[in-house]
């Protein structure tokens, strides 16, 4: 249909263009005229006048065309149009020959399991007419792989067994949630306490995730003392204070510390405490004082010796005064022991002694 409705264009195009250029021969024909005129004037300015005749001719009209200008492109469809025009107006055109089609691949893509794919195919990238028509891939089958199930725990839910495709992960057997077990309690021992040693109280825990149910608490005991008395220190022998142990774990809580000797408590010549006699350097000089209740030591006498022990009674009264320069002429004594019954010591009672012990 479509060359026959052109062959058709073409034919009236033609006599369209005869007609055109029969009309142009007869005006040439005719354009020389004849005319007389008493004036030599020129008439227009194609018209030349001749003086010898008295006449004038009009000169024939040639066309001239400036460069040709593009109309319309051709294409791999249809012919380009190329058109030129004369200073009177005149069109002249003629064809431009249709180009070849660009010819190019048109790439396709594979099918998966979640769309369908292309062939490839050849088309011409300016008019898009197909060479080669690119055909669909039907859609591919899901590749299913198992996804594992999750045991649950005590802490933690669990999923059945599903079914995934291993391509596009498309879940074609949902997983279902199985819920939280319970606790698997085991219990904890209690654990004694002891003197030395923190106990705990029964407790319990899950034996599978090991949370603490039921928390352990500490115990706590306290020694168990036994006391040592302590030894009262005599005149003739040291003491000791109490010792506290402890009966279980046999730890000594508070150590036993001497207490050194005491002295003897001489009255009318022997020891309250121990009923030892006093013991009396002889030979020692006495006074009573003015009234007669206490006796003043008044001198080395005939002692001897290097040691002196001065009682504390003489003669059933007690001794509480050392005179003044008792012990002055004696240069053998190098020690002195004084009773506590001795209050007053009378001046340079000792002068220039060089004692090695005094003893009060």
């Amino acid at each position: 249909m479509k060359k026959r409705t052109l062959a058709i264009l073409l034919i009236m195009a033609s006599l369209i263009m005869i007609l055109f250029i029969a009309s142009c021969g007869g005006n040439a024909d005719t354009d020389t005229t004849t005319e007389t005129n008493t004036n030599t004037e020129i008439i227009d300015d194609d018209d030349v006048y001749d003086s010898n005749t008295n006449t004038s001719t009009k000169e024939e009209h040639v066309c001239s065309f400036g460069s040709w200008k593009t109309k319309r492109m051709p294409t791999c469809q249809k012919e380009g149009v190329i058109e030129r025009t004369c200073s009177c107006g005149e069109k002249e055109s003629k064809p431009l020959d249709k180009i070849s089609c660009n010819k190019a691949p048109v790439n396709g893509y594979a099918a998966t399991c979640s769309a369908p794919g292309l062939t490839d195919g050849t088309a011409c990238t300016i008019c898009g007419t197909v060479y080669v028509a690119q055909e669909i891939i039907p859609i591919l089958d899901h590749q299913p792989v198992a996804s594992e199930a999750v045991p649950p725990t005590c802490t933690q839910a669990g999923l059945t067994e599903g079914v995934k495709c291993d391509i596009c992960n498309y879940v074609i057997v949902k997983q279902e949630i199985i819920p939280i077990t319970n606790h698997t309690e085991v219990t904890l021992a209690r654990v004694e306490p002891t003197c030395t040693k923190p106990g705990l109280t029964e407790g319990k825990k899950c034996s599978t995730c090991n949370e603490i149910l039921v928390p352990q608490v500490p115990l706590r005991k306290s020694h168990t003392l036994v006391v040592t008395p302590g030894i009262k220190p005599t005149c003739l022998k040291p003491g000791s204070t109490e010792q506290i142990a402890c009966s279980e774990c046999n730890s000594v809580l508070v150590e036993h510390a001497g207490i050194a000797a005491v002295s003897h408590k001489f009255e009318n010549g022997y020891c309250t405490l121990c009923l030892d006699f006093e013991p009396v350097s002889e030979g020692l000089t006495f006074t009573k004082n003015s009234d007669g209740t206490y006796y003043i030591m008044t001198g080395i006498g005939t002692y001897e010796g290097v040691s002196v022990q001065i009682p504390s009674y003489y003669d059933g009264l007690p001794v509480k005064e050392i005179a003044a320069r008792a012990f002055y002429n004696n240069d053998t004594l190098t020690s002195v022991t004084i009773p506590d019954t001795v209050t007053t010591i009378g001046d340079n009672a000792f002068r220039d002694k060089d004692f090695t012990h005094i003893e009060i």
